[in-house]
């Protein structure tokens, strides 16, 4: 399996708008047609995407580059 997805760099990523009480983040997003949305948007860090595969996966290997991370592994 292979997932990957961009990390939050500042000055380049769209800002955070808030954070709940749980820890999520959120971006507001603008559509073409001037409609805006909140959105979640979470940026994991390399042990919660680890805590997300154990015991399901093998060959667990998170890499982290300066705007993406992937997380690649077997599944058990």
């Amino acid at each position: 399996m292979l997932f990957f997805d961009n990390n939050y760099v500042e000055g380049s990523s769209t800002r955070i708008a808030r954070e709940d009480s749980d820890g999520n983040t959120y971006q507001k997003r603008k559509l073409e047609n001037g409609a805006e949305f909140e959105v979640l948007k979470n940026f994991p860090r390399e042990a919660e995407l680890k805590d997300s595969v154990s015991g399901k996966a093998a060959n667990v290997v998170v890499t982290e580059l300066k705007y993406y991370w992937c997380l690649r592994y077997t599944i058990c």
